[in-house]
């Protein structure tokens, strides 16, 4: 059949051919590269978001611990159950923090944070970190998936009587990365339809194009 249409027919088809052709292969890279685009671009968003808010919850953390180990001091040396207890409700109230325990120099715990001091005179479950806050006489971190804990010394001059054991919630973290990870895969999709209507559009003007020449 192709032999019987005119040398200008087939010129046309021809040429039509290879402007599908280059469009098409155009199209597919350009796809590609714009998924791999929008890949990247929402690993970078949802990273920074996620860095900058663990860094505002520990900070934040770090203001609590270093409240806490100014006002335990003087319940502490006195051995005041009751005021320690009073100290540490205002914080424990907070919705990001999860427990604070009072901890002496063995180890063991003080209180709780609990009315019932469940936990009393019992060896802290992470009296080693801990412990290396108070022999060190220095805040130390802790950052997992799901909590941050802080340990600070409880001390004033050259007395150290324990530490102030925090644990703060990061579920709110992950629930927010999910929402920005939903959020930027919304708005990348919505990018690339957009992308893809303009290309199909430029692919059809340049095959009507290309037929006209």
């Amino acid at each position: 059949m192709l032999n019987k249409l005119s040398l200008e027919t087939k010129y046309i088809f021809a040429t039509i051919s290879v402007v599908v052709l280059v469009v098409v292969v155009n199209l597919v890279l350009y796809m590609h590269g714009y998924d791999t685009y929008s890949n990247n671009l929402a690993q970078q968003i949802t990273q920074n978001s996620q860095d900058k808010t663990e860094s505002y919850v520990k900070q934040k953390g770090l203001v609590y611990a270093e409240l806490l180990s100014k006002q335990l001091f003087d319940p502490l040396y006195n051995d005041n159950i009751s005021q320690v207890y009073g100290q540490i409700t205002a914080t424990l109230s907070q919705p990001d923090v999860s427990k604070i325990h009072v901890v002496d120099n063995d180890g063991l715990v003080f209180h709780d944070g609990t009315p019932q001091l469940a936990m009393f005179a019992q060896p802290h479950y992470r009296s080693d970190f801990i412990l290396k806050a108070i022999e060190q006489e220095r805040v130390q971190v802790a950052l997992s998936r799901e909590q941050l804990e802080i340990a600070a010394p409880i001390h004033q001059s050259d007395v150290t009587l324990g530490a102030v054991y925090l644990e703060l919630n990061l579920a709110h973290l992950l629930e927010e990365k999910e929402q920005n990870i939903a959020q930027v895969a919304a708005i990348t999709s919505k990018d690339k339809n957009n992308m893809f209507i303009l290309l199909l559009a430029i692919s059809i003007i340049s095959i009507f194009m290309g037929s006209l020449f």
